[in-house]
């Protein structure tokens, strides 16, 4: 697995970790999120999966954002219900697109670090 695909363990929940952080180039992203989505229907089924996507300086286009939904309904469609994600942005591009998510699904969170991400989804 990609070292930026990584599973963490916090107060005994499993939460997958994928850093798109500094990534600028289009094809580069959308084939890091194709191994993401690997890892992702690897999984049990009806397991929900804790995501936290890190993201600051990473490019945002519309193929991006619509292969992550994909990605959200292809785990649906094999049986991995969606869990709750967190994102760790930092342009307000990327915020604004967070809030544009969160209107869709309410299990979107926006966070300032890795930590506060983890903490916010063993919350859940």
């Amino acid at each position: 697995m990609n070292e930026r695909i990584q599973w963490l363990q916090h107060r005994g929940k499993r939460i997958l970790l994928i850093d798109l952080s500094n990534m600028r180039d289009e094809e580069k992203l959308l084939q890091m999120l194709e191994e993401a989505e690997a890892e992702v229907l690897r999984q049990p089924k009806g397991e929900k999966i804790l995501t936290i996507f890190n993201t600051p300086n990473a490019l945002v286009t519309t193929k991006i954002t619509e292969r992550g939904k994909q990605i959200s309904d292809n785990a649906k469609l094999n049986g991995i219900p969606n869990g709750p994600v967190a994102i760790i942005s930092s342009s307000g591009f990327q915020k604004a697109v967070i809030s544009a998510l969160q209107v869709v699904r309410k299990d979107i969170h926006p966070a300032d670090s890795i930590e506060a991400a983890k903490e916010w989804l063993v919350n859940q």
